[in-house]
């Protein structure tokens, strides 16, 4: 892929909010189909073809368009990388990085000599150790 082709093509929540309201329809329109046959004047055996035509084209139609996001949502996705890529490999700024005063302090290490134990027993957190 050519990095030019790599540019940012978003995919914006109202895409998948829509989507969404088709599939919340076409399951409508099934109920719908449901009810009708609950009324004995259709056909039921029509109306079961009905139901599988809306399946079908719910399943298509979701095919196709989850296809198209994906190609985009990847384009997406490399133009990120490339973005990421590009940032990482650049040297670092010294403005960027804290302060010493902005940095939080190490506690100071104590020597194995005096470390702290008591009875053989090891001391937990926070509690201080008796000397005998």
């Amino acid at each position: 892929m050519k990095h030019a082709s790599l540019k940012l093509l978003p995919v914006c929540y109202p895409v998948y909010q829509a989507i969404a309201e088709l599939n919340r329809s076409f399951e409508d329109a099934v109920h719908i189909l449901d009810r009708l046959e609950g009324f004995n004047l259709f056909h039921r055996r029509s109306l079961q073809r009905c139901h599988l035509m809306l399946e079908e084209v719910r399943a298509l139609t979701n095919h196709e368009m989850t296809e198209v996001m994906s190609d985009r949502e990847m384009q997406n996705s490399a133009h990120f990388e490339r973005l990421r890529l590009t940032s990482e490999n650049r040297p670092r700024d010294p403005s960027d990085s804290l302060s010493d005063h902005g940095r939080h302090k190490e506690s100071p290490r104590i020597p194995k000599s005096q470390k702290q134990r008591s009875a053989g027993r090891p001391v937990s957190r926070g509690q201080k150790a008796v000397r005998p």
